[in-house]
Parts: structure tokens; C-alpha cells; sequence
């Protein structure tokens, strides 16, 4: 199968198509409704424009994690994470944001990757950017945006910081246009709510997202925690065999590949602190189809890894239609 996918021909294409449709077709006939959290000022907005109808919402998803896996596909392009031609990333996030049923609904966590994918890529281009100042305030900008959607994302500032260190851009000026730059879209809500006179209307809310206390918890259902736990292996093992082949890689796809790692790191942390939202796993689809990408060496024989791959999507096929099972049994 990862071989299968390591070529970009119109079947592979076709064939990612079909999974698409087989994944989300539970999902517009039993259909999982996210409850927006009133912190989320951008989200929420957004919500209450397309709340009369839940067709339109779960169609809006859908295209979102189209286009979405599109993109993720070109950066592994341009950044030589895979091949010019490659379709294993598509496939990679299609089946990382396809794995469980909270995943597929108009929720925050998805439209935050939106701008979490051109934040990383532009992460990518610092080395080549001519004005280094520049780029680190647009990065702080996307990622201001992102945490519009999802407040605990403040937090990657520091893999921003981190990120900046590992391009050697230790000015001093980088790490502080990349603070600026997440201020900005906060000065633009701030003055809305002045303007509306709503300051001390939506205060409780916003502390209430800012403030989050972190809910530690476990999957319940033995379905989801064995396709968690079968991920998270997978990713780990993935990761350490990108680790254990960095000094074979060119300088920049070697720092791009320590960044994508960083990046790894902080969503799996954010994900388990911050179960208080289901979607909070979504976070990590981005950088572990970009690391299950570059592992995949299509080369060489990967028995027990296409194993494991079938493994993962015969789970979450039954995960998901064992669901809408349960779905028709309620009904009748």
C-alpha cells in the first residue's frame, strides 16, 4: 500500500477519493454535533453563520480536510519531505483526520490547522526569506489567527522561538516581531469589542478559554484507545527512524525535519492536557503525515509497516460504521 502511494498517478488519486467517501458517508447520515465553547470568538462567529443547517457544516469539514490534505501534500513536496510526485502524504492525513468520529464535524480544531499548515510552511522558508523580520511577524500573525480558534495554541510561541533558534536567526528583532505578530489580531478583537461595547460582556468567556485548565483523560471506548494507541506507536517509531536517518539529509530538510519533531512534540502535549475538546487530536495530523511521509522509504520492503497501515484502516472502518450500527439500533 505505501508503495502504492508513493506515486502521484490519477488512481491513486481515485483510490484516495473512495476512502474519503467511505470515511464521511457515517457522518452525513449519523451526524456529530460539536457545542461551540464561547471563548473561541473567530469559531464561534463562524458557527452561528452556518448553524441552520448540519449538512452545511459537515460539507463545509469535508472540504476543509480536502483542501486541507492538498496542502500538506505540496509542503512534503516543496520541502523534499516526499517526492514531486508522492500522494502519501494525502493519504497520511486522510487517515490521521479520519480516525475517530468527534473528528468529523465543523469544530475549531479544524479550521485552526487551516492556518497552522501556512504557518509551519512559512516556518519552512525562513532560510530563504530575505527578510527574516518579516517572516517571523507574518508566522506570529497565522499563528494569532489559529489561537482565535483554539486559545491554548498561545503556547507554540515557544515552538516558534524554538523554531527560529534551530534556522540560527538569533536576532533579537525575529523573536520579537513574532510576539507582535500574534498581538495583532487580538488588538483587532479588542477593538471590536470596544467598539460593540462588549468588553466586559465576553471577559469571562475569553478568561475562560485563555485560562484553561487542563482534563487529562483516557479514551473510554476500547475501539478508540486501541486506534490511539496503535497511532501513537506508529508515529513514535516513525519519528525515531527520521531521528536515527537526520544526518543523511541536506541541511535544510535536517532542520525542517528537527522543526516538523518540535512540532510533533508540542501537539501530542496539547492533545493529552487539553481533552476538554475531542478534536484536540486533529492538532497532530499535520506534522505525523509529514513524519510518516519521510519514513516511508519506498525502496525498501515495508512488510510489518503496510501490515499496521491495513490494521489502522480496517479499525477505524469498523470504528465508524459500528457507530452508525448503533445509530440505526437507537432509532428503531
Amino acid at each position: 500500500m505505501l508503495k502504492y502511494f508513493s506515486s502521484g498517478h490519477l488512481s491513486r488519486f481515485i483510490t484516495i477519493f473512495f476512502l474519503i467517501v467511505l470515511f464521511w458517508l457515517p457522518a452525513f447520515i449519523a451526524h456529530h454535533i460539536y457545542v461551540p465553547d464561547f471563548g473561541n470568538p473567530l469559531f464561534l462567529f463562524l458557527f452561528q453563520l452556518t448553524a441552520f443547517n448540519i449538512y452545511l457544516q459537515i460539507s463545509i469539514a469535508l472540504l476543509i480536510t480536502i483542501g486541507s490534505a492538498l496542502v500538506v501534500n505540496q509542503i512534503a513536496a516543496d520541502f523534499e519531505f516526499s517526492s514531486r510526485f508522492s500522494s502519501l502524504a494525502i493519504f497520511f492525513f486522510i487517515l490521521c483526520s479520519s480516525a475517530f468520529i468527534s473528528f468529523f464535524s465543523f469544530n475549531p480544531i479544524l479550521l485552526a490547522n487551516l492556518f497552522l499548515f501556512f504557518f509551519l510552511k512559512n516556518i519552512f522558508s525562513f532560510p530563504s526569506s530575505s527578510t527574516p523580520i518579516t517572516s517571523t511577524f507574518n508566522a506570529g500573525l497565522l499563528l494569532g489567527i489559529a489561537s482565535l480558534f483554539f486559545a491554548p495554541l498561545l503556547i507554540f510561541l515557544v515552538f516558534l522561538w524554538l523554531a527560529i533558534i534551530v534556522h540560527r536567526m538569533n536576532d533579537w528583532r525575529n523573536f520579537a516581531t513574532s510576539m507582535i505578530g500574534i498581538l495583532i489580531p487580538y488588538l483587532f478583537l479588542f477593538t471590536w469589542y470596544l467598539w460593540t461595547e462588549s468588553v466586559f460582556e465576553n471577559a469571562n468567556n475569553l478568561a475562560t478559554a485563555y485560562f484553561l485548565i487542563p482534563e487529562i483523560k483516557f479514551p473510554s471506548y476500547s475501539l478508540n484507545l486501541l486506534i490511539t494507541t496503535i497511532f501513537m506507536i506508529v508515529i513514535t517509531v516513525s519519528g525515531f527512524s527520521v531521528l536515527t536517518h537526520l544526518r543523511e539529509k541536506n541541511i535544510k530538510l535536517r532542520r525542517n525535519l528537527m522543526i516538523t519533531l518540535l512540532y510533533l512534540v508540542f501537539t501530542i502535549l496539547l492533545s493529552i492536557l487539553y481533552q476538554n475538546i475531542n478534536q484536540t487530536m486533529l492538532l497532530i495530523a499535520i506534522p505525523a503525515s509529514l513524519i510518516l511521509t519521510n519514513s516511508v522509504n519506498p525502496g525498501k520492503k515495508m512488510k510489518i509497516f503496510n501490515i499496521v497501515i491495513y490494521l489502522l484502516l480496517a479499525l477505524i472502518v469498523l470504528n465508524l460504521y459500528f457507530n452508525l450500527g448503533l445509530y440505526f439500533i437507537n432509532i428503531f
